[in-house]
């Protein structure tokens, strides 16, 4: 599908020939539900973009008749590139930082279920590092995409150097001043997260950021529910591990890179909502306003 279908009005009509054989073939499909829950195919469980049990094969996903999810893994050759928020559902449009990153890939694209955004898929791995920043994500393991059907089939390319200067030019880190209430990057400063933490109603965000475990299971769950906070209020997993650090709850199991990344990807298969700073700007110190209504992005293990 190129960027020029990707601009008509509405999406093409969903066909299994739109998705590309090669990914049609492989036993890593899931269902969805209304929110965009992995579900595992002929069943009402969850699916875990972790968990190979969970996944069925293309047919198995078709004939439930639920929203379709593919899941990547390190075992493919494919990555996933998802562009939020660039495309207007009535006209089509898609803006012009999108148009030039799907243009630089040129890879298999479909108009994203709800209609605003792109996906992306290409032949190729991502170098080790973030995987998000504002409205770009791309994924080349442990992570599923929502998929509409709408492209036009053909073949995945190889884009391994495209891909490499994608990751340099939208992903990778580069020297951000951290003055401002919400940084250069469009992302929250780590004082802001922790100040929504502290201020938090319930009470619950101060305990865990104190190391206050009482009422969970251990100091596993106790991690996990902090971490499921975190991800509410930014995905970027760097961030987020400064701030853990920072915590009551970081111990020596936290420097485990294998203990940290399943710790954020059941937060990231989990988390459906997240915190919209983009429409709110707070200076630390001051009194913060409520929380705006929540949105439903591209966060938990899908996009």
């Amino acid at each position: 599908m190129s960027i020029d279908h990707a601009e008509q009005e509405g999406t093409r009509k969903f066909s299994p020939e739109n998705i590309p054989e090669e990914l049609r073939r492989r036993r890593q499909w899931v269902n969805r539900d209304d929110r965009k829950i992995p579900q595992t195919p002929g069943t009402k469980r969850c699916a875990d973009s972790t968990d190979s049990e969970t996944w069925r094969s293309f047919e198995e996903a078709i004939e439930d008749g639920r929203g379709l999810g593919f899941v990547f893994t390190s075992g493919d050759p494919f990555t996933g590139i998802d562009l939020d928020k660039c495309r207007d559902p009535e006209t089509g449009v898609v803006e012009e930082w999108a148009r030039r990153i799907v243009e630089d890939l040129d890879g298999y694209v479909e108009v994203s279920p709800s209609g605003t955004g792109l996906h992306i898929i290409v032949r190729g791995k991502l170098p080790a590092g973030h995987n998000r920043r504002g409205h770009v994500e791309a994924y080349s393991a442990e992570r599923y995409f929502t998929m509409s059907g709408s492209g036009s089939g053909g073949k995945i390319p190889k884009r391994q150097a495209e891909l490499e200067r994608f990751y340099q030019a939208h992903l990778e880190d580069r020297p951000v001043a951290r003055s401002n209430p919400v940084t250069a990057t469009g992302l929250p400063t780590d004082e802001q997260v922790i100040e929504k933490l502290l201020r938090e109603t319930s009470g619950k965000g101060r305990a865990l950021f104190g190391g206050d475990i009482s009422g969970y299971e251990s100091h596993s769950s106790a991690d996990q529910a902090f971490m499921n906070k975190l991800f509410f209020y930014t995905q970027d997993e760097g961030q987020i591990d400064a701030i853990f650090r920072r915590s009551g709850l970081y111990r020596e199991k936290w420097n485990r890179h294998d203990y940290r990344r399943r710790t954020y990807m059941k937060a990231a298969n989990t988390i459906v909502d997240n915190y919209d700073w983009e429409r709110v700007r707070i200076t630390v110190g001051t009194t913060n306003p409520p929380n705006p209504p929540w949105r439903t992005p591209r966060g938990r293990g899908r996009a």
